[in-house]
């Protein structure tokens, strides 16, 4: 009996290991967590360490990440980890999370004190005079900054790590003229994935729309290569981020490709997206394919969007503006009455234009415009000056000299004084012609939120 092993009672050990690297793969890191903690007080090492360090930085626990890594370190530095042949890649990815995560807490001067320990005979070293660099631009310290610059540099002339960590560094302070000025001296291959999203994230968020998208086109050419969009959890973001930097940089045509590489990953993955970006980016199309007069093509998408319940609640509304752009005044109408609002004005606006457009009756486009006026009597300067323009518009065309030039003169004032410069240069670049509503329309869904 003393000889006999109970099979059932004894600890899954490989069972467990396989499931937490089925789990790491699928980007469930707390599930994942779960079995290596189980793991770790059954029987710690250093791939369990790595691992949970991996996964609490994957979901920026910093502080649990930062203890697992550095239980990963102290294993490395027994002569049976360190004196092994493959050893010094395993001490460099350990040593840089130990430090991204100080990075990550804002704790430069722990990263420093670390870093410091590591001697020029470790293996480890490059890694250390790496980020003693970076933890010192973190703090303005450039003399030693450039100190530790040039010891890499002749310990490894060719290192192009430091470049990107650099640059990192400086999107990090907000500086992102100087992390383009290192990031242009890279190539694709110095650059991974999740520095990738790094840059995206934050030079879209700094409005560097042009620059952003030679890194998007990057990352999508890296997951098309790898066949990985299905398992990227940021691929929809990225998506996102090129269709809207191609609009910013009015390159329609682009921005209608990527929004239908969207919509399609969308569809794909509609359980877990839920919409997410198509909201917020479905005018920006809807301009793109109204500038292009890709009419039919936009309604083929809203239609299905229409179809598959989507929740948004102007779809009715793009849906008019389309068929009012195809002069379907009858279908224009039809949508717009589907459209419910919660009083926005800038919507009230929209359908003022098309509920009154099979007819083109002035009188009664006057009435609606100055109920609206006293319905939001505290109506802000910049729609009080789209108002106004519309009402020049039409004593323009009926020929009324007198009541066009008194509103020109409130514009005018309004120019002056209170409407934001932008939108008075955007909304006086509009033609009193037969596309005047047309262009209004166009204007003020790019500038204004629905």
């Amino acid at each position: 009996m003393t000889k006999s092993r109970n099979l059932t009672n004894s600890f899954p050990v490989k069972e467990y290991e396989k499931l937490a690297g089925k789990y790491i793969a699928e980007k469930n890191y707390d599930v994942a967590i779960d079995y290596l903690s189980k793991l770790i007080h059954h029987k710690e090492n250093l791939l369990y360490y790595t691992q949970i360090g991996f996964c609490y930085y994957e979901t920026e626990l910093f502080n649990k990440s930062l203890n697992a890594f550095i239980k990963a370190y102290n294993y490395l530095l027994t002569p049976l980890f360190y004196d092994a042949k493959d050893s010094e890649k395993i001490i460099y990815n350990t040593i840089s999370f130990i430090n991204d995560c100080y990075f990550r807490l804002k704790q430069y001067q722990k990263s420093i004190d670390f870093c410091k320990t590591i001697d020029s005979n470790h293996k480890g070293y490059v890694p250390a005079i790496e980020n003693l660099a970076v933890a010192y631009l973190y703090l303005d310290d450039i003399p030693n900054m450039n100190f530790y610059l040039d010891l890499l540099h002749k310990r490894d002339p060719k290192n192009k790590d430091i470049k990107v960590m650099l640059s990192l560094c400086y999107l990090d302070k907000g500086d992102c003229e100087s992390a383009l000025n290192h990031l242009d001296k890279l190539v694709k291959k110095d650059l991974d994935i999740r520095e990738l999203y790094k840059i995206i994230t934050t030079l879209t968020k700094n409005f560097y729309f042009l620059d952003v998208l030679r890194y998007c086109e990057m990352y999508i050419e890296i997951i098309k290569s790898e066949n990985t969009a299905s398992g990227d959890l940021n691929y929809g973001e990225i998506l996102d981020e090129t269709t809207y930097s191609y609009f910013m940089t009015k390159n329609y045509e682009k921005t209608i490709e990527y929004f239908e590489q969207l919509k399609e990953h969308h569809d794909l993955h509609s359980k877990e997206m839920n919409y997410q970006y198509l909201d917020y980016l479905l005018p920006f199309a809807t301009i793109s394919y109204l500038k292009l007069k890709k009419y039919d093509e936009i309604l083929v998408i809203l239609d299905d969007l229409v179809k598959q319940n989507y929740g948004y609640y102007v779809i009715y509304l793009l849906i008019s503006i389309v068929y009012y752009f195809k002069k379907d005044f009858d279908k224009a109408i039809e949508y717009a009455n589907k459209v419910v609002t919660e009083d926005e004005i800038l919507i009230e606006l929209f359908l003022i234009i098309i509920k009154n457009s099979k007819n083109n009756n002035f009188e009664n486009m006057k009435n609606n415009l100055n109920e609206l006026n006293i319905n939001y009597n505290n109506i802000e300067p910049d729609f009080m000056l789209i108002t106004n323009y519309c009402f020049s518009y039409i004593f323009k065309n009926e020929n009324n000299e007198t009541e066009c030039e008194k509103y020109n003169l409130l514009i005018k004032n309004h120019e002056e004084n209170e409407a934001k410069e932008e939108i008075c240069e955007e909304l006086l670049k509009i033609s009193f012609d037969e596309e005047f509503y047309n262009n209004l329309i166009l204007m003020c869904l790019d500038m204004f939120e629905l």
